[in-house]
């Protein structure tokens, strides 16, 4: 089964502004970083939130496989939500 990677056009909150690439680069939480691997396919997911406080349909928008993962840098080590990045390929 394929990962899911949630691409939203505007976040929950600012906790989660992670500078993503659609296609390119994704981040998500230290906690799955023993789930995610290179090589890996996954699906690009879209919720409900667009720009302009407005709603569209939930929809499957791509797929691809996992490139490179490594550590975001530019987050401190003792961060308590450490990111890390991934490259991808669609």
């Amino acid at each position: 089964m394929p990962l899911i990677l949630t691409s939203n056009e505007v976040n929950a909150s600012d906790d989660y502004d992670w500078e993503d690439v659609t296609g390119v680069q994704y981040h998500y939480p230290n906690g799955y970083k023993n789930l995610i691997r290179s090589g890996e396919r996954f699906v690009y997911y879209r919720g409900v939130r667009r720009a302009g406080n407005k709603r569209g349909i939930a929809e499957y928008f791509g797929t691809g496989l996992v490139g490179e993962v490594w550590r975001d840098e530019r987050i401190p080590e003792d961060a308590p939500k450490e990111r890390l990045a991934m490259v991808l390929w669609n």
